[in-house]
């Protein structure tokens, strides 16, 4: 059965089956139903949070799709306790009254340096405890800011076991560290290589948590030089070194164009990122930046970019759109999504080649251990498989740069007594699919994805 974006058959198939909340083409008595799920949320944030800390400022980024304030922003002239976000500042804890007003969960910030920017000394080595003035917020903090990208040698510094112990005797959230992407220099990441430095990071700090343990990477791989071709085995890196751990991945989005990244991108580049990231097992995703960063010369500033979520006169741009409709697609079927655990990508080359450099690097997957018998595709492909109590369940993503807009007949043949398939992500639908001969057959313009779950 084919699966193609055509809103007009959505709808014929809606008509028929007398359905409204999804579109169903296998119509027969017969036909499974779906499976439930419990409800689960994306955690969406977005990176350089609002100048004005008003109702209004907040309001607007909560209707970008983004459900949980992060507090970094250190673009100000004058940086002191009203400005920036750092534990005991008199910003978060506005910050913290806001996110309660508006309806928006909350990241705050550790801010060791802004401290030192706005109070003029250090933390004490037990600064959780110390400011442990947000009880009332516990409810809607969902994880605390630690560090953004800390090299290999500054990994030891939070993960000293005084600070972590501190920390764990007042939250009990994610301990937030933001790792460098694989592009990152020799003196960024070590001199041993990015896989290196990634599990330094696992024993120096992941180990020192017994539960709510979290993964986080910034990868943009839409650079002004053209289509960064180590995203796969970057996010594959902490993926599979998250799900030795149990813990919890963040992918960051890219939303911000010109200087070092492409002159453009739109919802496709968008959608692109969130279906990559879901195809290794995302449960966070940020966006940078959301607000415009700021370079300032006394009290004149010039913006970092042209634009990002907003512009640098804080209206929305295009991308705030890109990501308002991105996020309400993925988190449409978040439900499902979640309730699966990753286990593997499989790289898929396009037939008759041995695939891009992007898929040559990821190396020999194969879908063993699986019920995908075999996968064939006309374009670059990645699948994505997770397992869980109700299955198993696939993200399929047409992998190559959005611009080319190249269609890519993918083909999942499957070794399961299963007849049909569910299949996510296309527009607002869930298409229920009768297998045939054990083979899904769908079509995905090059970047976009669909999560497919056997039934």
């Amino acid at each position: 059965m084919h699966i193609y974006k055509k809103r007009i058959q959505q709808a014929i198939a809606t008509l028929l089956c007398g359905m409204t909340s999804f579109s169903l083409f296998a119509c027969a008595w017969n036909t499974p139903k779906l499976p439930q799920y419990e409800k689960q949320d994306f955690v969406f944030f977005g990176f350089w949070s609002p100048y004005e800390q008003t109702e209004e400022s907040y309001t607007l980024y909560k209707e970008a799709g983004l459900n949980t304030m992060f507090f970094v922003n250190h673009s100000f002239p004058v940086r002191n306790s009203d400005n920036l976000c750092y534990l005991g500042s008199n910003a978060t804890k506005k910050s913290l009254e806001l996110c309660r007003k508006v309806g928006l969960k909350a990241i705050p910030n550790y801010g060791g340096w802004y401290y030192e920017l706005a109070e003029g000394k250090y933390f004490d080595s037990t600064p959780f405890s110390d400011y442990n003035i947000y009880g009332e917020y516990k409810d809607i903090i969902v994880g605390m800011h630690i560090a953004d990208e800390p090299s290999y040698s500054g990994i030891d510094y939070y993960g000293n076991d005084v600070f972590t112990a501190d920390y764990q005797s007042v939250y009990d959230v994610p301990y937030m560290v933001n790792l460098f992407p694989n592009y990152a220099n020799g003196s960024q990441v070590g001199e041993n290589g990015y896989r290196a430095y990634v599990q330094k990071y696992v024993d120096e700090i992941i180990t020192d948590f017994d539960k709510n343990r979290l993964m986080a990477v910034d990868y943009y791989p839409f650079q002004a030089h053209g289509f960064n071709p180590t995203w796969l085995t970057c996010y594959n890196d902490i993926a599979q070194l998250a799900k030795e751990t149990n813990s919890k991945k963040s992918y960051y989005i890219q939303t911000a164009v010109d200087h070092e990244f492409r002159d453009e991108i739109g919802r496709a580049e968008i959608g692109m990122q969130l279906n990559v990231a879901m195809a290794f097992g995302a449960d966070w995703f940020g966006f940078y930046c959301y607000e415009v960063p700021r370079n300032y010369e006394g009290d004149t500033y010039t913006p970092m970019y042209p634009y990002c979520m907003l512009n640098p006169d804080g209206t929305p741009s295009p991308l705030y759109y890109a990501v308002q409709s991105e996020t309400a697609r993925v988190a449409g079927y978040s439900d499902a999504y979640l309730s699966y655990d990753w286990v593997k990508t499989v790289p898929v080359a396009k037939a008759g080649t041995s695939g891009g450099g992007a898929l040559r690097m990821l190396g020999e997957i194969d879908f063993a251990g699986t019920s995908i018998k075999q996968a064939i595709s006309t374009e670059d492909a990645i699948v994505g498989c997770f397992s869980s109590d109700k299955g198993e369940a696939f993200m399929v993503v047409n992998y190559g740069d959005p611009k080319e807009t190249r269609i890519g007949d993918i083909e999942l043949e499957f070794n399961t007594e299963s007849k049909y398939a569910a299949v996510y992500g296309l527009d607002d639908v869930v298409q229920i699919v009768k297998l045939e001969k054990g083979k899904l057959n769908m079509q995905l313009p090059t970047g976009e994805g669909c999560f497919v779950t056997l039934l």
